[in-house]
């Protein structure tokens, strides 16, 4: 079991929190440091976040605890625009968390970015 840092579209009850039944919440948390931004890009028409670095903020989501065949689906889940790797949080543990890849000009090129947020604390919320 491991732990993943959820804040998008697989929080409780947004359209893709189904996919996490299996897994056990653990609570409501946020990144330890103040370095990420968040990007709202839209695809099919909804509306989804990409946790980036290089920014000015924590991201707040919620902790789950889960098992490895539940990661590897979130990591084809998430597809290429996300890279899986271990976050800081601000109790000091680790978890996995859903970092969006340093090449802004797919996403650019094949969504369309809303809006890109960089404040102290971001919490993506049903109709962000």
């Amino acid at each position: 079991m491991s732990l993943v840092f959820i804040y998008g579209t697989l929080k409780q009850g947004h359209i893709n929190s189904h996919y996490l039944e299996s897994a056990v919440f653990k609570g409501i948390t946020q990144t330890k440091n103040s370095v990420y931004k968040m990007l709202a890009v839209t695809s099919y028409n909804y509306p989804y976040p990409v946790m980036m670095e290089g920014g000015t903020g924590a991201i707040e989501g919620e902790l789950y605890e889960m098992h490895d065949d539940l990661i590897q689906f979130l990591d084809d889940f998430e597809g290429i625009e996300y890279e899986r790797r271990l976050i800081t949080l601000r109790d000091g543990q680790d978890a996995y968390g859903y970092i969006g890849r340093e090449f802004r000009g797919y996403i650019e090129t094949h969504k369309q970015i809303l809006y890109d947020l960089d404040c102290k604390l971001y919490n993506w919320q049903k109709g962000d």
